[in-house]
């Protein structure tokens, strides 16, 4: 599980890094933002996105923000970065935080209204996977796959812990909301906010024990799951 000593080491990364990165959410009179090659409004337009989507944002220069955005062709998702202007953007801080009732080295729960929200920490049990190694020029070997599946958690380490559940309970309805692939979680770097004027849940987490740290983004909208947003964050 993770301990208080890991969270103060990530703190220290994540305010050593960038204390300004964060996930935002596009808001546009027009409904749409352009994303561009560079901070201004001269330089050349690459992608644009709509409203509701999400980017995880850095301090960029003269209010035009670094973002690392995803995109949906063919049904492949693409990641990709540019500048976007700081106008156009609102912070996930800005909505409306949802408070943890309950909270340990394994288990969070958030409760409102008639919801609540479940999650849960456990010990990574090589057993009970597959991991493949890759072998180093130095001949060392590091993990680079887990049940056959890239992963997030780690830098090459076997994972010391991963998602028991994540299980949203939105009155008689029941969500679980997607955690493979996800190690090392922290459930004290971990928040939940409600945007209630589009019904729509954000939960959002900084992972791993120091190396491999990942921001990871759940979002529920109208009691339906939309998307996991996965970056570095750092």
């Amino acid at each position: 599980m993770t301990s208080l000593k890991n969270i103060a080491l990530i703190l220290t990364l994540i305010l050593g890094s960038d204390a300004f990165a964060q996930f935002a959410i596009i808001v546009d009179k027009e409904a749409f933002v352009n994303v561009r090659n560079g901070p201004g409004k001269d330089s050349a337009i690459v992608d644009s996105l709509k409203n509701g989507d999400v980017v995880y944002m850095y301090e960029g220069e003269n209010n035009w923000m670094i973002v690392d955005y995803a995109l949906n062709k063919d049904g492949l998702k693409s990641f990709k970065s540019g500048y976007i202007h700081r106008s156009r953007i609102k912070l996930l801080e800005s909505f409306t935080e949802i408070p943890s009732a309950k909270l340990n080295d394994s288990v969070l729960v958030f409760q409102w209204d008639t919801c609540r929200l479940q999650i849960t920490e456990k010990p990574f049990k090589s057993k009970n996977h597959q991991l493949a190694y890759l072998q180093l020029e130095n001949g060392d070997s590091i993990v680079n796959r887990i049940d056959g599946k890239e992963f997030w958690g780690t830098d090459g380490d076997i994972p010391k812990s991963q998602y028991g559940k994540c299980q949203l309970k939105l009155g008689k309805q029941e969500l679980n909301l997607p955690i493979k692939t996800l190690y090392n979680p922290n459930l004290h770097l971990t928040q939940l906010y409600i945007d209630r004027s589009s019904n729509t849940l954000y939960l959002s987490a900084f992972n791993s024990d120091g190396a491999g740290g990942y921001v990871v983004l759940w979002e529920i909208r109208n009691g339906t799951f939309y998307q996991q947003f996965v970056a570095y964050g750092f």
